[in-house]
């Protein structure tokens, strides 16, 4: 073998090398945890240390598994709740899309389910095969679990936007004047984002119009600020009370003339007793 060859074979078996050795080192790092090894031994001294001596809480092994989901399979209350007050992602998926709340709602445990809840999981992620924490509540056959996902999953809803959500929801079971922390409900949120066509189907399925958020404002208030007068006269037909008074004084008749929308002044009658 000539010098230059040997010298080639010596630099392809030197990259192989290193090659292996950097693949070892990754392997490494997602499978050797401090944190996730106290997680899984409901050791939660040893998962501050982890955190405090600089590990990131979010770490997740080759399966995706967090500190979360080792908790919730351990049932470990007081390590869950730990990572929580921690600043956990409780959204993370693992590499089949299972969440901590899913797996939460596949052991039928309520006190965990509602934890992660009340931390902020989200009801709304879907594996790739689009199962759910409430999908996977039902087929354990736990009516309850599987009713405060879906009542959670309305509040999330809510939060977002995400009409599509809140109507999937409401069908299964969730309270259909349920409030969020700001006081909006269903009918609410469809009215101040001026989507009709939610308001209309939660209408159909029995809202109660004349709730009202945290600051005395119903739905048709909102319609009114809006200038919108479609929703105005639905809101009328499905009889909303006109002459509801905001926190600060106001009906939906003072809040359209005071914004120009000579419309829906026209649609709201005059005379009407003020109710605070």
């Amino acid at each position: 073998m000539n010098t230059f060859i040997f010298l080639v074979y010596l630099l392809v078996v030197f990259g192989m090398i290193v090659l292996a050795d950097e693949k070892k080192t990754v392997k490494e790092e997602l499978t050797s945890s401090h944190l996730l090894e106290a997680a899984g031994k409901s050791d939660v001294e040893g998962m501050k240390a982890a955190i405090a001596a600089g590990e990131n809480i979010d770490t997740q092994n080759v399966n995706g598994w967090s500190a979360a989901m080792f908790s919730v399979l351990a049932g470990d209350l007081v390590g869950l709740h730990e990572l929580i007050r921690m600043g956990i992602n409780l959204n993370l998926q693992t590499t089949t899309g299972v969440t901590a709340l899913m797996m939460a709602a596949s052991q039928n445990d309520k006190e965990i389910v509602e934890v992660l809840l009340t931390g902020n999981a989200s009801p709304l992620v879907k594996t790739p095969n689009d199962d759910t924490a409430y999908s996977l509540s039902i087929d354990s056959g736990r009516k309850v679990v599987a009713l405060i996902i879906a009542e959670a999953a309305v509040l999330h809803g809510i939060e977002s936007s995400n009409f599509d959500a809140q109507i999937e929801y409401l069908k299964h079971g969730a309270y259909i004047d349920i409030r969020n922390r700001a006081g909006y409900t269903p009918a609410i949120s469809a009215a101040a984002s001026g989507n009709l066509t939610a308001l209309t189907t939660f209408i159909k399925m029995g809202a109660d119009l004349n709730r009202v958020e945290n600051d005395g404002w119903a739905a048709i208030h909102f319609a009114a600020v809006q200038g919108n007068e479609e929703m105005v006269k639905v809101l009328l037909a499905a009889n909303a009370a006109a002459n509801l008074v905001t926190a600060d004084g106001r009906t939906a008749r003072s809040i359209a003339e005071t914004a120009g929308f000579k419309g829906v002044v026209k649609l709201i009658p005059e005379e009407t007793k003020s109710v605070a």
